[in-house]
């Protein structure tokens, strides 16, 4: 027995019948499938858990949009299939959008902080700013 065929209940054939033509069918083994129990909670709790992740490391402009993406895609697909934990996928939606707009507007302030810094004219203006 292979640890495959753990995952079906046997259930057996007791009677022995016959045909028209007096053909006796023997006893025979019919296997059904064993569905594991599960409460369903698998795609909200993937999107609560890239939502905070994506929150946490809202600075780290190349991670945040991969985590914000999949909470969203996780959190729409278990709305959508009426899974349990409603709460937690809408909680990751929350949080993952949270994130993806700090993302945003960290890498506008990032790429423009970079732009302004190679300008000769602003470096003088800030050092002249805060002189006394």
């Amino acid at each position: 027995m292979s640890e495959y065929d753990n995952n079906y209940e046997d259930a057996t054939v007791e009677s022995v019948e016959t045909d028209n033509d007096n053909t006796e069918y023997e006893e025979q083994t019919v296997y059904q499938a064993y569905e594991p129990e599960g409460n369903g909670k698998a795609f909200a709790i993937v999107s609560l858990v890239c939502g905070i992740a994506s929150v946490i490391l809202c600075w780290c402009y190349y991670l945040v949009f991969i985590l914000a993406i999949t909470s969203l895609v996780f959190g729409i697909l278990s709305i959508k299939k009426n899974e349990s934990g409603r709460g937690m996928a809408i909680a990751g939606i929350i949080c993952s959008s949270f994130a993806l707009l700090s993302g945003i507007v960290i890498t506008i302030l990032l790429f423009s902080a970079g732009s302004l810094a190679s300008d000769p004219d602003f470096i003088l203006k800030f050092k002249n700013a805060f002189e006394y």
